[in-house]
C-alpha cells in the first residue's frame, strides 16, 4: 500500500485491491466510487445499524442510521480509503459484542476469528484509529476471556479451554488478514516494524515527534471530540455547551428514575465503547506526532451508538430523535428539490479536471504533446490518473516527455506562482504561448509551443 502519515510506515494493500477489482471492469473514478463506497453506505451500513435492533429497538436503530447517513453522506461520493473505516468498525462492533463469552459455543468462536480478522482490516484501512482500536479490542478481548475463566460456569476443563481456543482463533483471523504485512516485513528485512519500534521509543523514552508538522492543539482535539454529536445531529457547533449540559442533565435524571438498567449484551456495547472511547482519548491527546481532523472518522460511529444507547432508554426521548430526525430528512429532500444546483466546473472537483483533460486532447488534436500540472503538494495523483485513463481508454495516446507541444495546467494561484511555474517548465527562450484559457473555478491551461 501507500505510505501512511509517518515516513516508512505503510497501509495495507487491501484498499488497493478492492479498488483494482473494479478497475478490471471500469477505470472510471465514479464507477468505483460508486460500487466501493456509495453502494456500501447505502446498503452495507443501513443493514449493519438494522444488526442492533435487539439492543436499540427498531425506531430508535432506524433514526441512528438516517442521521448518521444525512450527517456523512458525502463520504459515500469520494473514493478515499478512510471512508470505509466507519463500515469496519461498526462490523466490528457488532461481532464482538454479540459473543456471548459464559455461553462460548461454535458460533461465537467463529465471530471471534472474524473478529480477529476485522480489527487487522481496520488496523490496513485507517492507521491511526485502527491502531487504537486494536488495543481496545484486546483489551476487552482479553478481560473477558479472563472473566469467563474464573466464572463457575468454566469450572471445568472442556470449558476451560473454550475461551483459550477462542483468543487463538481471533489471533489466526488477524494473522489472515495482515498476512500482506508480514510477507512484506519478511522480504525487506522488517523495516515498518524497526520504524514503529523507533516512532514508540521516540515518543514515550525521549518525548519526541518524529513528524515535524504541527498538527491540532490539546483544546482542538477536546473541541473534535465534543462538537462529534452535534455533527450527528446537525446542531450548529456555537450550541455545544448548552448541547453537553443538557446531555448530562438527561443522563442523570435517567440514572436517578433507574432507567439506565442495562442488558447483558447492552453491558457488553457500553463497556466496549467505553474502551474504545477512553483510548481514543487518552492516545489523541498525549501523542507527540501531529493528529488531523481526518483521524477522527469512525469515532463518530462509536459516538452514535452511545447516543443510541442513551436514548432507547426513554421514550420521550426515543419521540423527540424521530421527530428531529423526520425535520432533518424533509428539510435535506426540500433543500435539494429547490437549491440552484452549483456548476460542478466552478469546483475543485474531479469532474471539472476531467473537462481540463478532455479540452486538452481536443487541441491537441491527435499531436504528441507534454503536460504539466502546477500542486503545491508536488504530488499530481488525479491528472497523472486521468490521463493514463482517458489517454488509453478514449483517446487512443498518452502524453509524452519532451515534444514540442506543452501543456500547463495551473489551479487558482497567484500571479507569481503562475510565472515561475511557467519559467521553470517551458523556458521563454526555448517555448512561447500560442494559448490560454481558464475555466469557471479559476484553473488555467497554457499552451507553449516550442521555438523554431
Amino acid at each position: 500500500g501507500y505510505e501512511g502519515g509517518i515516513p516508512g510506515i505503510f497501509y495495507g494493500p487491501h484498499w488497493s485491491w478492492m479498488i483494482s477489482v473494479v478497475q478490471l471492469f471500469d477505470r472510471n473514478p465514479a464507477v468505483v466510487a460508486t460500487i466501493v463506497l456509495f453502494i456500501p453506505y447505502f446498503t452495507l451500513l443501513p443493514w449493519l445499524f438494522f444488526k442492533f435492533k435487539t439492543i436499540f429497538g427498531t425506531l430508535t436503530t432506524a433514526c441512528l442510521w438516517l442521521l448518521y447517513i444525512l450527517a456523512y453522506h458525502s463520504r459515500s461520493m469520494h473514493l478515499w480509503h478512510i471512508y470505509a473505516a466507519p463500515l469496519i468498525l461498526l462490523a466490528l462492533i457488532y461481532v464482538l459484542v454479540t459473543i456471548d463469552w459464559n455461553k462460548l459455543h461454535k458460533k461465537g468462536l467463529v465471530k471471534l476469528s472474524v473478529a480477529g480478522f476485522l480489527t487487522s482490516l481496520l488496523l490496513n484501512i485507517h492507521m491511526s484509529l485502527g491502531s487504537i482500536i486494536t488495543l481496545a479490542v484486546l483489551v476487552y478481548v482479553g478481560t473477558n476471556a479472563i472473566w469467563s475463566l474464573v466464572t463457575p460456569s468454566f469450572r471445568n476443563r472442556s470449558g476451560k479451554t473454550k475461551p483459550l481456543f477462542g483468543l487463538i482463533l481471533f489471533g489466526l483471523g488477524f494473522l489472515l488478514c495482515s498476512l500482506p504485512f508480514i510477507l512484506f516485513e519478511l522480504r525487506h528485512n522488517f523495516m515498518q516494524t524497526k520504524r514503529i519500534t523507533y516512532v514508540l521509543t521516540q515518543s514515550f523514552l525521549y518525548n519526541s515527534a518524529v513528524v515535524g508538522q504541527v498538527g491540532l492543539s490539546q483544546n482542538q482535539i477536546w473541541w473534535e471530540f465534543g462538537k462529534l454529536p452535534l455533527t450527528i445531529f446537525q446542531i450548529p457547533d456555537v450550541y455545544a455547551y448548552v448541547w453537553w449540559l443538557v446531555s448530562v442533565f438527561i443522563a442523570g435524571f435517567l440514572l436517578g428514575k433507574g432507567k439506565l438498567v442495562l442488558t447483558p449484551l447492552q453491558k457488553r456495547l457500553v463497556f466496549f465503547l467505553g474502551i474504545c472511547a477512553l483510548f481514543l482519548i487518552f492516545v489523541y491527546l498525549s501523542s507527540k506526532n501531529p493528529i488531523w481532523e481526518y483521524q477522527f472518522v469512525g469515532a463518530d460511529i462509536i459516538v452514535v451508538l452511545l447516543i443510541g444507547l442513551v436514548v432507547s432508554r426513554s421514550r420521550i426521548l426515543t419521540l423527540l430523535t424521530v421527530g428531529w430526525t423526520v425535520w432533518l430528512s424533509f428539510s435535506l429532500l426540500f433543500k435539494t428539490v429547490t437549491e440552484k444546483p452549483l456548476d460542478p466546473l466552478s469546483l475543485p472537483t474531479l469532474y471539472a479536471k476531467r473537462y481540463v483533460v478532455e479540452q486538452i486532447y481536443q487541441d491537441a488534436d491527435k499531436h504528441p504533446f507534454t503536460v504539466y500540472s502546477y500542486s503545491p503538494a508536488i504530488y499530481t495523483f488525479d491528472y497523472d490518473y486521468l490521463f493514463k485513463w482517458l489517454g488509453k481508454d478514449v483517446y487512443k495516446y498518452e502524453p509524452e516527455l519532451d515534444t514540442d507541444l506543452v501543456y500547463l495546467i495551473i489551479p487558482e494561484a497567484t500571479e507569481k506562482i503562475k510565472t515561475e511555474f511557467v519559467g521553470a517548465k517551458t523556458p521563454d527562450a526555448q517555448f512561447v504561448t500560442q494559448r490560454e484559457w481558464q475555466i469557471k473555478n479559476d484553473t488555467v491551461v497554457i499552451k507553449r509551443a516550442r521555438r523554431n
